[in-house]
Parts: structure tokens; C-alpha cells; sequence
């Protein structure tokens, strides 16, 4: 094999960073849940049904769960009792795709990866990657916005959508990416059933203070969105 000289810092952080980039673009149509399977979530849930005689303190000083763990028990529930489960996240969706972007170290050598999952997990702050890719917070949570909106893109059918509460107990914040993305991404699906149009239009109403300027587009689009589906059925 011939000899390569070492990557140099900037030449490395680019060849990683576009290797990353490349990946997901191309394989924007594997990011996907089966028909009818979609499921997102945001938040967190409280609980607050199970507290009885607790004070208002200890309610306000306990935890939420996220909902991903609540997702997370669902399907562990499901698999215990042998019931096929019916939802897929964007998580479970990037376990099953077993490769992942290519990413070298400074002597050229491909660092291995178990699955899709397993890589952008890994760039949440693994020290093997730090030498690798700059800014990893940032680049982890560039790639999920990204994931998350060709997540939603491609929802098919009726969807579920587990949004719990913001840590204060407030309504969920402009920065999630249920928000920011997954919930624009849906609005713009043609491919998403009547049911699914319903819910969206009821999470659009019950999130409206968020968007201020912004809620008028999207209502149009979503407005649009049955439109189409109405001309489709006829």
C-alpha cells in the first residue's frame, strides 16, 4: 500500500465533517419508519396522576421523565408480553441501518461503528472522536435537526406524536426539535393520512404562542396539506 502522509488538522476535520454530511444527504431515503409506524416526542412527562398526597415542593422538585424513556418502556412493555410493536423512532430507524459515515483518524485509518446509531450517539462527546471532528456538541446537534426533519419528511400514514411537558412545567420551547423541525417537516408531508393532518392541526392550535409570525405559514401549510389530500381522495 503507498504511503500517505498524516492528515493535517484542517484537512482531517474537513474530510470527516464532509463525510458526514455526504452520508446523511444520501441516505435521506433509509431515514425512515415503516407506513403508519412514525413516532416523535418532545418533553417530558410528570407523572402527575401517580402523586397523590404530595406536596406542591416535592412535585416541583421531582424530575420528569422524558418522554423517549416513557417511549422506551412501551416498547420494552410490548416485547414482555410478546405483542408486536407499532412504532418506530428516529433512534430505533438508525439502529437498523448498520453502516454509518466514514471517519478516519490522522493516519487514515476508518474508525468502526456498530450502526447509524451508534455514530451520531458517539459524537455527543466520545474522546476518540475529539481529534477528529471539531465542535462536537454543535456537529451532534446539527445532525440531529437534520436526521430528525428528513425523519418526519418521510412519515408515511398515521403518525404518534408523545409531547410531555418543559422542565418547568410549561409549554414546550422554541428551540426543541420537535419544534423546530420535526413539527414544520410534518406539516409539509403530503404522504401523511387525514387522522394524522387532525393531530397536527390540534398540535399547530395548542402551540400557536410559539410560533407568533410564523403560526400564519404555517396554518397555510397545513391548510394546503388537506387541500391536497382532499383533491387526492376524489
Amino acid at each position: 500500500m503507498a504511503y500517505k502522509p498524516p492528515l493535517e488538522e484542517g484537512e482531517l476535520h474537513s474530510r470527516n465533517f464532509r463525510s458526514i454530511r455526504d452520508w446523511i444527504e444520501r441516505n435521506k431515503g433509509r431515514i425512515k419508519a415503516k407506513p403508519n409506524q412514525t413516532a416523535l416526542y418532545s418533553g417530558n412527562d410528570y407523572d402527575f396522576d401517580f402523586r397523590a398526597g404530595m406536596t406542591e415542593q416535592d412535585i416541583r422538585e421531582t424530575e420528569g421523565t422524558p418522554m423517549y424513556r416513557r417511549l422506551q418502556q412501551m416498547r420494552k412493555d410490548m416485547r414482555d408480553q410478546h405483542v408486536p410493536c407499532d412504532f418506530q423512532t428516529l433512534e430505533e430507524v438508525l439502529k437498523t441501518i448498520k453502516d454509518s459515515p466514514v471517519l478516519v483518524d490522522k493516519d487514515h485509518q476508518d474508525q468502526p461503528f456498530n450502526n447509524a446509531y451508534d455514530f451520531f450517539e458517539s459524537l455527543k462527546g466520545s474522546k476518540r472522536l475529539t481529534p477528529l471532528v471539531p465542535n462536537q456538541k454543535k456537529l451532534q446537534d446539527d445532525c440531529w435537526k437534520r436526521l430528525s426533519e428528513i425523519y418526519a419528511s418521510n412519515a408515511e400514514g398515521d403518525i404518534r406524536i408523545l409531547d410531555g411537558a418543559a422542565k418547568d412545567y410549561g409549554k414546550l420551547r422554541e428551540d426543541k426539535v420537535f419544534i423546530q423541525k420535526e413539527l414544520a417537516a410534518l406539516l409539509k408531508n403530503d404522504k401523511l393520512s387525514p387522522g394524522a393532518k387532525k393531530l397536527l392541526q390540534k398540535k399547530v392550535s395548542a402551540y400557536r404562542d410559539h410560533f407568533d409570525r410564523r403560526y400564519t405559514t404555517l396554518i397555510a401549510q397545513l391548510d394546503e396539506g388537506k387541500a391536497r389530500l382532499t383533491r387526492k381522495q376524489r
